[in-house]
């Protein structure tokens, strides 16, 4: 009886004649079943051999929801090389191509881990972002950025605002970073970035102390005398400052990240090399050889101080 239904789902079209097959040999005893992980049980295992940090786990989480949800089938495991590429030709559809690239390649990596998890499984969102061209390529995003940027004398607007992103400018902090300052975390001479128990890091590499320019000294005015956030008021649940990117565009003429960058572009233009600029911005040495020794505090120091 189940070999009949099963060749009538074939007749109806439900059942390709390789699912119908198969379906059949499982039936017979012939083949064993495969095992579907679910969307949880995926990113419960992907987690534990990538160990990413809460956003990263958070993203995801949103991007495997929603393609599942497209190809409107139940586990990860039951996607297809079709599903993925009808996905694409959606996202391209209703996104900028710089975000579907973004989506596609945590996908991609999504099921890279899933290749380790069960290597006969197939990587489907595998070179789909190969003939996806970002109009704006980095060298442009730069040029303009340079064109945009106001001198830190011109900025106007709420103070508080201005408090964070001249702290940005002059330490190469993330946004989330310096919004999520506590009182603690702010010494004589330097900075701690460190996780807290409301305020999460990127990566284990972002843990890292900052020298304290002398024109950031009204964080230690800030922090006299208080304990916990500088600025509760820009917490939204484990994140930081999510809707200061306007108000940074409106008063510095750039973005909060490209204020990152532009710390960045000055240290390299003053002739610190990357073990320098890593160690200041949080970034992961690029080789094995830039995981050894260590970087002088003097030489922070000195980095810190071309900023501004």
């Amino acid at each position: 009886d189940l070999v009949l239904g099963i060749e009538m789902l074939r007749v109806n079209g439900a059942y390709t004649n390789e699912q119908a097959d198969r379906a059949i040999r499982i039936a017979r005893g012939q083949e064993d079943p495969r095992k579907f992980l679910t969307a949880t049980e995926f990113l419960e295992m992907a987690a534990r051999i990538k160990t990413p940090a809460p956003r990263t786990f958070e993203k995801w989480e949103a991007s495997l929801k929603s393609f599942l949800q497209f190809a409107n089938v139940t586990y990860p495991t039951a996607a297809t090389r079709d599903h993925a590429v009808a996905y694409r030709g959606h996202l391209l559809e209703r996104l900028a191509v710089s975000t579907v690239v973004t989506t596609l390649s945590t996908l991609a990596g999504l099921w890279a881990l899933m290749e380790e998890i069960n290597p006969m499984q197939e990587n489907i969102f595998k070179g789909l972002t190969k003939r996806l061209r970002i109009r704006t390529n980095a060298e442009s995003q730069r040029m303009e950025e340079a064109e945009s940027f106001k001198s830190p004398e011109l900025w106007e607007g709420n103070p508080q605002h201005i408090m964070i992103f001249k702290a940005i400018l002059l330490t190469g902090c993330r946004l989330g970073e310096i919004c999520g300052l506590h009182a603690e975390d702010v010494r004589a001479d330097r900075l701690l970035i460190r996780p807290q128990q409301d305020r999460t890091i990127k990566t284990d590499v972002s843990t890292r102390v900052i020298p304290l320019h002398p024109e950031l000294e009204y964080l230690q005015s800030l922090a006299k005398g208080h304990s916990g956030p500088l600025w509760p008021n820009l917490r939204n649940g484990n994140r930081w400052g999510v809707n200061l990117a306007k108000p940074c565009r409106r008063i510095t003429g750039i973005n909060p990240k490209a204020l990152r960058h532009r710390a960045a572009t000055t240290l390299r233009e003053a002739g610190f090399n990357e073990a320098v600029i890593g160690r200041l911005l949080g970034h992961s040495p690029a080789t094995i050889t830039g995981s050894y020794g260590a970087v002088p505090w003097e030489r922070l120091v000195e980095a810190v101080a071309a900023l501004g």
